[in-house]
């Protein structure tokens, strides 16, 4: 009899831990949602504001060339057709190279947001399956294997999967 209630007993306490774990899980799971929310909002901004202060780069940059090959123009129309060729072909090489270099920083960017997401959702299942299992398993090294094996028979029957009743 008092073998029946120490497995009881025992039932009880690794169903409450069953389902506690199950709830901190599930707030491990919220927790690390939230940080690979933020993580990932953060990536976006940061984006933003990288892809922002690229456009204004290139705006700037844009105004200075003009800026600039206006004095040239009117430089070089005394001095005839083939200089005038030179420098638009420098200011088109010019604006090719900032093209590219603003195409690769969005790239580079995005690509680091991709990590920082990718990294937050592996978190987020490290720490749901290092709540659920280490309970358990502490509180089932006490219990004989008769005992385990009718705690594992009557969590999967409660819905829990506890794998094969082998004890």
């Amino acid at each position: 009899m008092s073998r029946l209630t120490a497995v009881a007993l025992a039932l009880a306490a690794t169903l409450g831990a069953c389902r506690g774990a199950e709830h901190r899980a599930a707030r491990g799971e919220t927790a690390a949602g939230n940080i690979a929310q933020r993580g990932a909002e953060g990536a976006e901004t940061t984006a933003a504001a990288a892809k922002g202060a690229v456009a204004g780069a290139m705006d700037t940059m844009g105004r200075k060339m003009d800026t600039a090959a206006g004095r040239m123009k009117s430089q070089t129309e005394t001095a005839g057709g083939e200089v005038q060729s030179r420098m638009d072909t420098a200011a088109g090489q010019a604006k090719s190279h900032l093209d590219t270099a603003a195409g690769q920083a969005k790239s580079k960017l995005d690509t680091a947001a991709g990590e920082v997401a990718g990294k937050a959702g592996a978190a987020a299942g490290a720490v749901k399956g290092a709540a659920s299992s280490t309970a358990i398993r502490t509180k089932l090294t006490s219990l004989s294997k008769d005992q385990v094996t009718q705690l594992q028979t009557a969590l999967t029957n409660d819905g829990c999967n506890a794998g094969t009743a082998d004890g």
